[in-house]
Protein backbone atom coordinates (compact mmCIF):
# COMPACT_ATOMS: atom_id res chain seq x y z
CA UNK A 1 0.00 0.00 0.00
CA UNK A 2 2.76 2.45 0.93
CA UNK A 3 4.62 1.59 -2.28
CA UNK A 4 1.52 2.37 -4.34
CA UNK A 5 1.15 5.72 -2.60
CA UNK A 6 4.81 6.58 -3.19
CA UNK A 7 4.48 5.61 -6.84
CA UNK A 8 1.38 7.74 -7.36
CA UNK A 9 2.92 10.77 -5.61
CA UNK A 10 5.99 10.50 -7.81
CA UNK A 11 3.96 10.30 -11.02
CA UNK A 12 1.50 13.12 -10.33
CA UNK A 13 3.96 15.93 -11.11
CA UNK A 14 5.04 14.29 -14.39
CA UNK A 15 1.41 13.71 -15.36
CA UNK A 16 0.65 17.34 -14.60
CA UNK A 17 3.59 18.48 -16.73
CA UNK A 18 2.42 16.27 -19.62
CA UNK A 19 -1.11 17.68 -19.39
CA UNK A 20 0.16 21.26 -19.32
CA UNK A 21 2.44 20.51 -22.27
CA UNK A 22 -0.48 19.03 -24.23
CA UNK A 23 -2.50 22.18 -23.56
CA UNK A 24 0.38 24.49 -24.52
CA UNK A 25 1.16 22.55 -27.71
CA UNK A 26 -2.39 23.02 -28.91
CA UNK A 27 -2.60 26.61 -27.67
CA UNK A 28 0.48 27.35 -29.78
CA UNK A 29 -1.19 25.91 -32.87
CA UNK A 30 -4.40 27.85 -32.26
CA UNK A 31 -2.36 31.04 -31.82
CA UNK A 32 -0.53 30.23 -35.05
CA UNK A 33 -3.87 29.88 -36.85
CA UNK A 34 -4.99 33.24 -35.48
CA UNK A 35 -1.71 34.89 -36.47
CA UNK A 36 -1.66 33.32 -39.94
CA UNK A 37 -5.25 34.26 -40.78
CA UNK A 38 -5.44 37.62 -38.93
CA UNK A 39 -7.74 36.26 -36.26
CA UNK A 40 -10.17 34.55 -38.64
CA UNK A 41 -9.00 31.07 -39.65
CA UNK A 42 -11.06 29.49 -42.44
CA UNK A 43 -13.35 26.84 -40.96
CA UNK A 44 -12.17 24.19 -43.43
CA UNK A 45 -8.53 24.69 -42.38
CA UNK A 46 -9.32 24.77 -38.68
CA UNK A 47 -11.45 21.64 -39.04
CA UNK A 48 -8.41 19.89 -40.54
CA UNK A 49 -6.48 20.79 -37.38
CA UNK A 50 -9.29 19.51 -35.18
CA UNK A 51 -9.25 16.19 -37.01
CA UNK A 52 -5.51 15.87 -36.28
CA UNK A 53 -5.39 17.32 -32.76
CA UNK A 54 -4.95 13.94 -31.06
CA UNK A 55 -2.16 12.85 -33.41
CA UNK A 56 -0.36 16.18 -33.18
CA UNK A 57 -0.52 16.07 -29.39
CA UNK A 58 0.69 12.45 -29.23
CA UNK A 59 3.58 13.12 -31.60
CA UNK A 60 4.71 16.21 -29.68
CA UNK A 61 4.36 14.61 -26.24
CA UNK A 62 5.98 11.39 -27.51
CA UNK A 63 8.91 13.35 -28.89
CA UNK A 64 9.26 15.21 -25.60
CA UNK A 65 9.30 11.86 -23.80
CA UNK A 66 11.84 10.19 -26.10
CA UNK A 67 14.24 13.13 -25.93
CA UNK A 68 14.23 12.86 -22.14
CA UNK A 69 12.26 15.94 -21.17
CA UNK A 70 10.12 13.95 -18.73
CA UNK A 71 13.01 12.07 -17.12
CA UNK A 72 12.77 12.90 -13.41
CA UNK A 73 16.16 11.40 -12.61
CA UNK A 74 18.04 13.51 -15.12
CA UNK A 75 19.88 16.55 -13.77
CA UNK A 76 19.75 19.37 -16.29
CA UNK A 77 20.70 23.00 -16.33
CA UNK A 78 18.52 25.60 -18.11
CA UNK A 79 20.65 25.44 -21.28
CA UNK A 80 20.22 21.66 -21.49
CA UNK A 81 16.46 22.00 -21.05
CA UNK A 82 16.31 24.70 -23.74
CA UNK A 83 18.30 22.49 -26.10
CA UNK A 84 16.02 19.49 -25.45
CA UNK A 85 12.88 21.57 -25.97
CA UNK A 86 14.30 23.12 -29.16
CA UNK A 87 15.29 19.70 -30.50
CA UNK A 88 11.98 18.10 -29.53
CA UNK A 89 9.81 20.82 -31.02
CA UNK A 90 11.85 20.87 -34.23
CA UNK A 91 11.83 17.08 -34.62
CA UNK A 92 8.11 16.77 -33.87
CA UNK A 93 7.35 19.61 -36.30
CA UNK A 94 9.25 17.81 -39.06
CA UNK A 95 7.38 14.57 -38.32
CA UNK A 96 3.99 16.29 -38.30
CA UNK A 97 4.66 18.26 -41.50
CA UNK A 98 5.85 15.06 -43.22
CA UNK A 99 2.73 13.18 -42.15
CA UNK A 100 0.37 15.97 -43.22
CA UNK A 101 2.21 16.13 -46.56
CA UNK A 102 0.98 12.60 -47.32
CA UNK A 103 -2.62 13.66 -46.61
CA UNK A 104 -2.37 16.98 -48.46
CA UNK A 105 -5.26 16.26 -50.80
CA UNK A 106 -7.67 15.17 -48.09
CA UNK A 107 -6.66 17.60 -45.33
CA UNK A 108 -6.38 21.31 -46.10
CA UNK A 109 -3.93 22.01 -43.27
CA UNK A 110 -1.72 25.03 -44.01
CA UNK A 111 1.90 24.16 -43.36
CA UNK A 112 2.67 27.79 -42.59
CA UNK A 113 0.68 27.25 -39.39
CA UNK A 114 3.26 24.66 -38.33
CA UNK A 115 6.09 27.07 -39.02
CA UNK A 116 4.41 29.77 -36.96
CA UNK A 117 3.46 27.34 -34.18
CA UNK A 118 7.10 26.27 -33.98
CA UNK A 119 7.88 29.83 -32.87
CA UNK A 120 5.12 29.76 -30.25
CA UNK A 121 6.23 26.37 -28.94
Amino acid sequence: MAEDLAFSKKRIPVLLVVLVDAFLVNAGIVLAFLARFSGHPPPVNFQAYLSLVLWITLIRIGTFYFTGLYDEKKEANPFDIFYLVFTSVTLSSIIIVALTFFYERTLPFPRTVFLISWLFS
